[in-house]
């Protein structure tokens, strides 16, 4: 696709002139190219090498980003709706306010990455790896993170309202008044988590262990 690598603008162009037309960009190799308010809605980006690209404010709702290397890339206000992002590596990228919702990232590789104000409400995160990210004041609400890893991360004033957490690890993540109203936290670890301020009413709490140490402030709430 030559278009890309000469003038985005040019292939968004080209896209609404060709709506009908079935695009496969299967495998391409776009790295590091400017890439901004692209529009790759609905296609086949499956495998493809988008690292350290600059997607910000790219449409790529519903789009296939299985296995895709996303490594690094710039995704700043990118709306991945729907966006099939399973095995995914979004390491190091920069996600901040960008709208994921309902995405599908199940073992997706989200470490050291941005969230910071994304949205990924009814997200698919069972497995995935958010080690050492910044979410603050992300939105998870009602997403399923079982068994996704958030050791050290930053998840001060994140919303986990009706999320699935079972068997989450927490370790040593800074809680600081994120909201887990109605979560279920079943069998998480929360090994060293600074939960200060943390709301967490009618949250399901079953074999899960908390520091006391770490708990000051923290409202919960059975009914």
């Amino acid at each position: 696709m030559t278009l890309l690598h000469q003038d985005v603008n040019l292939w968004n162009q080209w896209r609404e002139q060709n709506l009908d037309t079935k695009i496969s960009l299967r495998g391409l190799d776009l790295h590091g190219l400017h890439l901004i308010r692209a529009n790759f809605n609905g296609l086949n980006l499956t495998g493809v090498d988008l690292s350290d690209a600059d997607l910000s404010g790219a449409s790529l709702i519903g789009t296939n980003l299985r296995r895709a290397d996303l490594s690094g890339a710039k995704l700043i206000g990118c709306s991945l709706v729907g966006a099939k992002l399973i095995g995914a590596d979004l390491s190091h990228a920069n996600l901040v306010a960008s709208k994921l919702i309902s995405a599908q990232l199940v073992g997706a590789d989200l470490s050291d990455a941005n969230l910071s104000n994304a949205n990924l409400r009814k997200a698919d995160l069972l497995g995935a790896e958010l080690r050492d990210t910044q979410c603050h004041q992300a939105d998870f609400t009602e997403a399923d993170l079982t068994r996704a890893c958030l050791g050290n991360a930053d998840l001060q004033e994140a919303i986990f309202k009706h999320t699935n957490l079972t068997r989450a690890s927490f370790n040593g993540a800074k809680l600081k008044g994120v909201d887990l109203r109605h979560s279920l936290l079943t069998d998480a670890a929360l090994g060293h988590a600074y939960l200060v301020g943390a709301i967490m009413n009618q949250t399901v709490l079953q074999t899960t262990h908390l520091n006391p140490d770490l708990l000051r402030g923290v409202v919960i709430q059975d009914t």
